[in-house]
């Protein structure tokens, strides 16, 4: 009695186990001996682009390189990049902070000469430019008489302005 319960149990795991998969119907062309069915394919190619920027940068040393470069952009798309300060508002300069002596140091961020001021816009790089390299530096104002590491946090926001609209 026990083996035929046990094999009984056994043959209704098996069918439980068992999954039926449906294709879903396309076209009904209805015919019974020949005929032409028709299917269109679809692919969506989204805007896409690559902006590089590296993650540390060191105020009065080499120059901050963002690299933009386009994979699938609309004629007459730009993709701009913006800069502005984390931890502190921006109030006529860029300050980079000493937490453990309690000192800050200010510093500017230039391209090509021009300084870059909180919120404002570092490039807005038409889709015919790319690829393209953006140099920035990163300079004190003045002399740091202090010693310490003095550190301050950036967001670069990248935004994609479609020709599409």
């Amino acid at each position: 009695m026990k083996r035929v319960v046990t094999l009984f149990l056994v043959i209704v795991l098996m069918l439980a186990l068992s999954v039926f998969a449906f294709a879903e119907t396309v076209t009904d062309t209805n015919v019974t001996s020949s005929g032409d069915a028709y299917v269109t394919a679809i692919y969506t190619a989204n805007e896409s682009f690559t902006v590089t920027i590296p993650a540390r940068v060191t105020i009065g040393g080499d120059s901050l390189c963002i690299s933009a470069n386009t994979q699938n952009i609309i004629d007459g798309s730009t993709v701009d990049i913006k800069v502005n300060p984390i931890n502190y508002t921006y109030e006529n300069g860029w300050f980079a902070y000493d937490e453990a002596q309690n000192n800050s140091i200010q510093y500017n961020i230039t391209k090509s000469n021009i300084t870059i001021v909180g919120n404002g816009t570092i490039e807005s790089i038409p889709w015919s430019d790319m690829p393209i390299s953006i140099y920035l530096s990163f300079t004190p104002v003045s002399p740091i008489n202090r010693p310490g590491t003095y550190t301050d946090n950036l967001k670069f926001t990248i935004t994609l302005i479609s020709a599409q609209q």
